[in-house]
């Protein structure tokens, strides 16, 4: 899990997944290797984040500008450190980014 290298750095690694059942693995595996894992919510606050190594956002709870609101605090920080050290999409995106209609919220 790239998210290993980041465990002293205090930056989060962005993941996107796909699927209700990708989003289990990945938790099952980060808990089995220690790591804390945030999973992303309309209602999350950018303090909920920090700390964390592992930012899981699925995609069907993408609520567009709170999430782009939270993804901006992260990234541009005043103090010019930005917490985001990566930013993966899982594998499914991949194949599915062509078909607007798959998931609503798909811009």
């Amino acid at each position: 899990m790239p998210a290993l290298y980041e465990l002293k750095s205090g930056r989060v690694t962005l993941l996107l997944v796909p699927f209700v059942a990708i989003r289990y693995d990945i938790l099952d595996r980060a808990a089995k290797l220690g790591l804390k894992i945030v999973q992303w919510s309309p209602g999350l606050v950018s303090e909920d984040i920090i700390g964390a190594h592992i930012l899981l956002v699925a995609v069907e709870n993408l609520d567009g500008g709170h999430f782009r609101h939270i993804f901006s605090e992260l990234l541009f920080r005043k103090d010019g450190n930005s917490l985001i050290a990566r930013v993966f999409f899982d594998e499914g995106p991949h194949t599915i980014l062509g078909y607007w209609d798959f998931r609503p919220s798909f811009p």
